[in-house]
């Protein structure tokens, strides 16, 4: 849905202009530096996505940092799902943490679940009718 705002991407740039080598942007220390976040003095790159996401009563949107989807599995983060948003996102910090990883970023999990408050079209039909 967004893009990482990160060095690399600039570094890419500079290998499609023949600046430097993809090996040397591959290789490169600070390639995954963040360059643009909140908390930044000056925002220098928004992400939108211009596409809606059609979402479903009950259906749930991650939002994390790198920090958790480059130290889980698809299918860690699948298998700490539950009932509770917070608790889900709880147990998946608590993963992360547990995975103790050599340069583990900080991570941050929110979770949303939109819940479709409008009664569906089949419970209304019979108070438009008089039932």
């Amino acid at each position: 849905m967004t893009t990482d705002h990160i060095y690399k991407r600039k570094l890419l740039r500079d290998v499609a202009d023949d600046k430097i080598t993809k090996a040397e942007a591959d290789n490169h220390p600070e390639r995954n530096s963040l360059t643009s976040y909140l908390g930044l003095h000056e925002i220098t790159e928004i992400d939108q996505n211009v596409r809606p996401l059609a979402l479903c009563n009950k259906d749930r949107v991650i939002l994390c940092s790198d920090g958790l989807y480059r130290s889980l599995t698809e299918d860690d983060i699948i298998n700490t799902y539950n009932e509770s948003p917070q608790l889900t996102a709880e147990m998946q910090v608590e993963l992360t943490l547990q995975r103790d990883l050599d340069n583990q970023d900080n991570v941050s999990v929110v979770i949303v679940e939109y819940l479709d408050k409008k009664p569906s079209i089949l419970k209304r039909i019979p108070k438009w009718f008089g039932f």
